[in-house]
């Protein structure tokens, strides 16, 4: 086969590699102010000091998880940003990636209202199956039994690690 017909072959299905950098770009972008927002504001701000000095403060594991959310979108950014990429959606064709973003937005939105109504074991399958089959996993017995045991799993480690029961 020469390289003219590798050419004029068409494209095979999936999203571009070109597409994803851009998309990672913005998400990194979001998710390091978020994380920043969550170090500078919302743990200083809303956790509790403890009472003890020889216990963990309450603080302590907020501000490590955003600090590595901070790092890696940071470093995502860094490394998607050396590379280039376009402004298109990862969900398909004529979508623009703030429409993305809206769309994330809304599921965000009413996952926050659904975990506090409904409640985890509940909500938890169904974003987790809905991530998966928008992250491109088409094994429906994969979706299944990952949306299914995770929660379940999550729930009991915090009830017997932390003693906390999840709402």
């Amino acid at each position: 086969m020469t390289a003219s017909s590798d050419r004029d072959r068409p494209a095979a299905d999936g999203p571009d590699e070109s597409e994803a950098p851009a998309t990672d770009i913005v998400a990194g972008l979001i998710l390091a102010l978020l994380a920043g927002l969550a170090l500078v504001w919302l743990v200083p701000g809303h956790v509790e000091r403890s009472l003890s000095d020889h216990d963990v403060q309450p603080g302590f594991f907020p501000n490590l998880a955003a600090g590595v959310v901070l790092v890696l979108s940071l470093g995502l950014v860094l490394q998607r940003f050396l590379r280039g990429g376009t402004m298109r959606s990862a969900f398909g064709q004529g979508r623009f990636v703030p429409v993305d973003l809206v769309i994330w937005g809304l599921v965000a939105g009413l996952a926050m209202v659904g975990l506090h109504t409904i409640g985890f074991l509940v909500v938890a399958p169904l974003l987790i199956a809905a991530g998966m089959l928008f992250a491109g996993c088409r094994r429906m017995w994969l979706i299944a039994t990952v949306a299914v045991l995770f929660p379940v799993l999550v729930d009991q480690a915090a009830w017997h690690v932390f003693t906390v029961d999840l709402p």
